[in-house]
């Protein structure tokens, strides 16, 4: 529900000819399956690796199926072009090495790879082609696993940061108003590659950003609505600077968006906090936010958390159906694991539980269902200006958690919120360094008990 303070539970281009080229690929299984883009593909941009996530059932299997990599420039297949076709994580060739081999696309624009080994034991993997001339990359991600596999890498991760940083920021609310000007949103600077090294030195291993919370402004430039950077007063794409930045830093990337939008208002009427109890949810508001959600999932690359919030607490999971939701995110990022901020202790809207400290909710002794812990470092989800002289969680208090939760299957997801000049404050990158200091992950934790089949 993400309005409360941490103590007050009561506060609610592939080749390198062209920018615009880009490569495509599908498995040749029967039927065939496409693995790459739900709808219009993204473009790679020199330098910058794009991930493309299969659909799920075309990996669970003990080999792959036959991979055809097409380059298409400008929409039509390219012979004659060399690629370096590279893997990552435990996927082989078929006769069982790994070495970066140079193939050349054929008449038809094609190059197919057969035979490809998948990993003895289940779990992230990748094929990559990159020009010859090495100026531009695309990547194909998949994933080797099952969901079981996948939910392992979920409690992996054991330690993550969230970033609240939004329109509340510069308002000093936890849910800023709807319908407020673009333009307050105003900081000099948005410096994530700060806020990724904060992480990295506390031994985090990914972080999740609040593309969109409450009042519905957007830190990317959508193509729905105007309520974004594109008309504040920081006009670039922050959610590409914090991919970017995070994985710079070899972590993992989550993204938070809240369905529940003040500005557009798409608001469960009769729910939570509404200005009209008799209008209704309208067809041109799952539009909206599946819109939203599509840009999010198919312009950033491989995205390991998508965290829906103002959701099932607010509006109640059918006004905008979750089965869309769950639907378009497991088509466009079959690898994603999908959560709901909304203080629930059991795996029911989302592919993991999330619990919500802040309000008094906490994984239980016991517990062996794959889960995600939310906490904040300071008193509240968003920067306020007592948040550079708060004493913070403590070190230890930090490291207990930790420890209390590693053995529940539980990833510590520990928010610490940017200030007004787009930095956490010098007293959060401080205690993050003291954990880092202090905390190593219990390598010896026994593996993830099956975890219930969610469809």
């Amino acid at each position: 529900m993400n309005s409360h303070p941490r103590n007050d539970a009561d506060r609610a281009g592939a080749s390198g000819l062209s920018r615009r080229s880009v490569l495509s690929a599908m498995a040749l299984a029967a039927p065939a399956v496409a693995l790459g883009w739900d709808a219009a593909p993204a473009w790679a941009a020199p330098g910058k690796p794009l991930f493309v996530s299969a659909p799920r059932a075309a990996f669970e299997s003990s080999g792959l199926p036959p991979i055809v990599i097409e380059h298409k420039p400008s929409g039509s297949a390219q012979a004659g072009v060399q690629l370096a076709i590279s893997f990552r994580g435990g996927i082989t060739w078929s006769d069982g090495t790994r070495a970066a081999r140079k193939l050349t696309t054929g008449s038809d624009g094609r190059i197919t790879l057969r035979g490809l080994r998948t990993p003895s034991t289940a779990g992230w993997t990748g094929i990559v082609a990159t020009a010859a001339s090495g100026t531009s990359v695309a990547s194909i991600t998949v994933n080797t696993g099952t969901p079981q596999s996948r939910l392992q890498n979920v409690v992996d991760f054991r330690f993550g940061m969230f970033n609240h940083f939004n329109l509340g920021t510069f308002t000093d609310e936890e849910w800023a108003a709807g319908g407020q000007s673009p333009s307050l949103f105003a900081p000099a600077q948005v410096d994530c590659g700060q806020w990724a090294d904060a992480a990295a030195a506390a031994g985090m291993t990914f972080g999740v950003l609040t593309t969109k919370h409450h009042d519905g402004f957007a830190l990317w430039p959508t193509a729905f609505g105007s309520q974004n950077v594109a008309n504040s007063g920081y006009t670039q794409d922050i959610v590409r600077s914090y991919v970017d930045a995070f994985r710079s830093r070899g972590m993992r990337v989550g993204l938070y968006f809240s369905v529940w939008d003040r500005t557009h208002t798409v608001q469960g009427y009769g729910g939570y906090h509404v200005s009209d109890p008799s209008e209704s949810i309208e067809p041109s508001d799952l539009t909206y936010t599946l819109g939203q959600i599509r840009e999010l999932l198919t312009n950033y690359g491989a995205i390991d958390f998508f965290i829906t919030d103002g959701y099932a607490w607010q509006m109640g999971q059918r006004n905008i159906s979750i089965q869309a939701v769950r639907e378009l995110v497991h088509s466009l990022q079959p690898n994603c694991i999908l959560i709901d901020h909304g203080g629930l202790s059991t795996p029911w809207l989302g592919d993991a539980i999330y619990f919500e400290e802040p309000l008094g909710i906490r994984s239980p002794a016991g517990n062996t269902l794959a889960s995600v812990q939310g906490q904040t470092i300071s008193n509240g989800w968003f920067w306020h200006p007592s948040t550079p002289y708060e004493g913070l969680m403590s070190t230890n208090d930090i490291v207990g958690h930790l420890a209390d939760l590693e053995p529940k299957y539980t990833t510590f997801l520990l928010n610490c919120p940017p200030n007004r000049d787009g930095r956490l404050d010098a007293n959060v990158v401080a205690r993050l360094a003291e954990v880092g200091a202090t905390w190593r992950p219990n390598e010896s934790r026994p593996a993830l008990p099956a975890q219930p089949l969610r469809v």
